[in-house]
């Protein structure tokens, strides 16, 4: 199923954040998409609360230990091992970001969808 315009603006007004255009142009095509091993790379809208992006994003949001640096950043995804794929508006880049390493980016690239090439790239090259 694939979300219309103003489905994507909604998530946007939700999260407080615009979502890149590859994101919403995926959105477009489809609500969500499964990588290797079945790992939402992309969130889905309204369908599995605990993979919901609106959902994800404002509990991330809502965490007082998130860096201040980080509140430009919108989770479309996660990797299956920890991070979390996304893009931050501060550098107008997507990134990969494990909480666990803190304010550092594991991963930085031109868009979401490059980081998502690399994620997949990841996954085939350790089958």
């Amino acid at each position: 199923m694939q979300l219309s315009a103003e489905v994507i603006d909604h998530i946007e007004s939700e999260i407080g954040l615009n979502l890149p255009i590859d994101v919403r142009n995926k959105y477009l095509e489809t609500n969500g998409f499964l990588g290797p091993t079945n790992i939402q790379l992309l969130f889905s809208y309204n369908e599995d609360p605990s993979l919901d992006i609106i959902k994800f994003n404002k509990f991330l949001q809502s965490e007082e230990w998130l860096p201040d640096n980080l509140k430009e950043l919108v989770v479309v995804g996660i990797d299956g091992v920890g991070g979390n794929i996304g893009y931050d508006h501060r550098i107008n880049k997507g990134v990969l970001w494990y909480p666990v390493e803190g304010e550092h980016y594991d991963l930085v690239e031109n868009s979401v969808s490059d980081v998502w090439e690399a994620v997949i790239k990841l996954y085939e090259e350790d089958s």
